[in-house]
């Protein structure tokens, strides 16, 4: 198979770009549990600088699936710019970290983009984060990275579905793709916004087209809830850039279907079973899973973002209490220190070192009980809450280039004339990448 030839334009437009003025976020709601997971992050597993200040590691300590670089640069950044977190030393310090994390992020791409495959995982995995650092700092070379990597991954799910591995899934590759492209268009605003936007409309209705189930109202083969999790968020921003129905009726559907399928409401304890017995050793019986949790519970704080429904917050909090009490304890590698943890099985229960091959609650997939990326991912979900929940007078609101809804799978002739035409601004040409995959 041939990736398809990419072509990215830079212009010299952004000038007129503005950065809002960020608003205060009292984190009031699971206030102690950020502060605690945040709090180790930063003082035990942030990398370790050289004299000069150059990271030695070169990536956050114990980031399992690579999502470390993906998710700290969003928390870390929005504290950055937050007047209501810390004091000056404390804004400079999470700004720092999410610099550092988008140099690495950076560099990996650039090694995949320049011809090394053996990358490719953990490129890809980290890119979003780009979208952050954009945000941030409106850099045209984020805006180029971005749109090339989209680009890119574009042809790759439509011919590999599965690329991110079997794990991920192929209900889990489009949402995902489909979710960062809308986010990137919503956040890009003007330029770049027209082609994400298309790229990821269409990965979702691939999705629909290929996976949607319209007997069972489901997306099938799902292989975990983490699944769906994307899914959700891809369908949030979906529908608010598009003002269409049929995501919302799609999203509903999937949260009725898995609240009264897999929701735990026996134990007492609560939480989401996944579709079946741990993947990796079935022996270890039911689980419940933390990236589930948080993907979902993301999710749904988006469709409040674009409906304003205070229903969709409980659905969140409901996820995040689970969480709470029953997957964040004290670190097993930092004493008196707070962490959640990977998941929760029938047979290992929480927590548990990932050690000994002999011990009945080893995980053979996992080499640690909990990852820096799933933490750094609850942060952002508390983060959020808050801040909807606070500035719920400026919900909901549309997504998309310009912040204006379009009404179909495309934007109006006029608009896509309008982007091809600041796309076709004297500018910097990025030379044509030609990629081959196996």
């Amino acid at each position: 198979m041939r990736r398809h030839l990419v072509i990215v334009v830079l212009c010299f437009g952004l000038a007129a770009f503005s950065v809002s003025k960020v608003r205060a976020v009292t984190v009031d709601e699971y206030g102690s549990l950020f502060d605690a997971v945040l709090n180790n992050m930063l003082d035990n597993y942030a990398w370790e600088l050289d004299d000069q200040g150059d990271p030695i590691v070169g990536n956050w300590d114990m980031d399992e699936m690579y999502d470390s670089t993906l998710f700290a640069p969003d928390i870390l950044y929005r504290l950055a710019r937050d007047p209501d977190y810390g004091d000056d030393a404390a804004r400079a310090r999470v700004r720092l970290l999410a610099d550092q994390t988008i140099d690495f992020e950076m560099d990996k791409l650039g090694q995949y983009l320049l011809g090394d495959d053996s990358v490719m995982l953990e490129a890809f995995a980290g890119a979003p984060c780009i979208i952050d650092a954009f945000r941030e700092k409106r850099r045209p070379t984020h805006n180029v990275v971005l749109t090339a990597a989209l680009t890119i991954v574009q042809g790759i799910i439509a011919e590999e579905p599965n690329f991110l591995g079997d794990y991920m899934g192929y209900v889990c590759a489009n949402g995902l793709v489909g979710f960062y492209a809308l986010y990137f268009a919503d956040v890009e605003g003007l330029l770049a916004g027209y082609i994400a936007q298309g790229i990821g409309l269409q990965a979702l209705e691939d999705a629909i087209s290929r996976y949607w189930d319209p007997v069972e109202e489901r997306f099938w083969p799902i292989h975990n809830l983490y699944e769906d999790g994307w899914m959700l968020m891809g369908l949030a921003y979906a529908y608010g850039t598009t003002g269409d129905v049929k995501y919302k009726y799609m999203a509903d559907a999937v949260m009725a279907e898995i609240d009264t399928n897999l929701w735990d409401d026996v134990s007492g304890n609560g939480g989401y079973w996944e579709y079946t017995d741990f993947m990796y050793k079935p022996e270890l019986g039911p689980w419940k899973k933390l990236s589930t949790h948080e993907r979902i519970a993301r999710a749904m704080l988006h469709w409040f973002e674009f409906t304003g429904d205070p229903d969709y917050l409980d659905q969140a909090r409901k996820m995040l209490d689970y969480v709470e009490a029953h997957l964040c304890t004290e670190d097993c590698y930092q004493p008196g220190e707070t962490v959640c943890y990977h998941h929760w099985t029938t047979v290992s229960g929480l927590p548990h070192l990932i050690s000994d091959p002999d011990d009945p609650g080893y995980d053979p997939y996992y080499e640690y009980p909990f990852c820096t990326g799933c933490n750094f991912n609850l942060l952002i979900d508390i983060y959020l809450l808050n801040k909807f929940v606070q500035q719920s007078g400026s919900y909901p609101r549309t997504a998309g280039p310009c912040g204006t809804m379009v009404t179909g799978t495309a934007p109006t002739p006029a608009k896509a004339l309008a982007g091809m035409l600041l796309l076709s601004l004297p500018g910097l040409f990025v030379p044509i990448l030609r990629r081959s995959m196996k």
